[in-house]
């Protein structure tokens, strides 16, 4: 397959820039939120407010495949995706000031408000590169990754930083700001092969080509899977470090995004040869004794160090579930695929923010250790697919 000559090095760098912006919003803004929930004097049940405000923001994303069907309709994405991350900064703002003013119900319709948009700034803005099935691609897919693992990092420690030494809700305010510079630059972007096609794409085929296809769909478990764990673990591991020392809190998700892009430019200097569907299954199988050490370790050091090392083993999962989709997904409705599965996949985070606020009653090792439990069981699943249909992963067509 040829390459993409569309990216070049410029064009390449300015997605990179645009999608750290805009993205730095999105993870910068659930710690933000947090931080804010947990400093707010006379908040009841802090922790379960954030989890409630963290599930509203994300649960919109299973809307996800109407946004990819939507979205596939279009001759140039690129407007459609410049307005949903300008909303998507209106409702973090919006959350944010109203949080402890106004009734609860209220911040977490702002909250879902953001989550509407929220697909068109994961898959949506992905899309925008289009295939990734050669190597080239692949490499692409790569930084892609790893702008989520940039975000991930440097948005968190800033929010840490100025929540530290202004407020939380200040920080999240100055986030939702650089976001809305992100999305603008999305307009000095190409459009990659096959983007902007106009294909109307049906549900029947989305959804019909991850149930049929086995590569896809055992991927599309291990992703949702993975994604529950690490919203649940991260909740709780702030948590956890705000009963300590309320000023170290937002380094657990420092520090998993710190491993988390260690290992992504790992992946992206020297791509895996492995599978997208093997890589996730191993990396899903190494997460169960990591979250059984995180659960028991004591001291802030060994607790914070440790969330690294869990963002590190995450990273197959992260890089491959967006090659994946170009491995396995068929030309005709891969568009839709990426701002489905990444969109969903976000709705299955909101179960993770809603399992954190439970299990917490249990304590936060114990609470741990049952996440672990979890991902076990997720584990035995894959497996079990495995076995009934071999290591088939090919891709099948899809009905008109």
């Amino acid at each position: 397959m040829a390459t993409d000559e569309r990216w070049t090095a410029r064009p390449l760098a300015r997605y990179l820039a645009t999608a750290v912006l805009v993205r730095s919003m999105d993870s910068g803004s659930t710690v933000g939120i947090t931080l804010l929930a947990l400093s707010l004097p006379g908040l009841a049940h802090p922790l379960q407010v954030a989890g409630l405000l963290a599930a509203s923001r994300t649960l919109p994303y299973i809307l996800a495949p109407i946004t990819g069907r939507w979205l596939n309709r279009l001759a140039d994405p690129r407007p459609a995706i410049t307005a949903g991350a300008l909303l998507f900064a209106l409702g973090v703002v919006v959350t944010v000031l109203t949080l402890g003013v106004v009734p609860l119900p209220f911040t977490m319709a702002a909250a879902a408000t953001a989550g509407l948009a929220g697909p068109l700034l994961t898959g949506g803005l992905s899309s925008v590169l289009g295939s990734v099935a050669d190597r080239a691609g692949r490499r692409r897919s790569g930084l892609d990754a790893i702008t989520y693992g940039l975000g991930t990092t440097f948005s968190p420690a800033i929010v840490s930083i100025l929540a530290a030494a202004y407020s939380p809700r200040l920080a999240v305010l100055g986030l939702a700001a650089v976001g809305a510079v992100g999305s603008l630059m999305v307009f000095t972007l190409p459009l990659g092969a096959g983007v902007g096609s106009g294909r109307t794409v049906g549900f029947a085929q989305i959804f019909g080509a991850i149930v049929r296809i086995p590569g896809l769909r055992r991927t599309t478990v291990v992703s949702f899977g993975a994604m529950v764990a690490v919203t649940c673990a991260m909740l709780l591991g702030i948590a956890r470090v705000d009963a300590q020392n309320p000023a170290r809190a937002g380094w657990v998700a420092v520090a998993m995004g710190v491993g988390a892009m260690t290992g992504n430019i790992m992946f992206t200097a020297r791509p895996p040869r492995i599978s997208s569907d093997d890589g996730m299954t191993l990396s899903l199988v190494a997460v169960v004794p990591v979250l059984v050490i995180v659960a028991l370790a004591s001291g802030i050091p060994a607790q914070v160090g440790l969330f690294a090392l869990f963002g590190f083993t995450m990273t197959p999962i992260n890089v491959m579930s967006i090659t994946a989709r170009g491995e396995y997904a068929p030309p005709e409705v891969q568009g839709g695929i990426f701002v489905t599965l990444a969109g969903v996949k976000m709705g299955f985070g909101a179960i993770g923010s809603a399992l954190a606020g439970t299990l917490a009653g249990f304590g936060y090792t114990t609470a741990l250790l049952i996440l672990s439990g979890y991902v076990a069981v997720v584990v035995m699943v894959v497996l079990v697919d495995r076995g009934l249909t071999g290591r088939a992963v090919s891709r099948v067509s899809t009905p008109g």
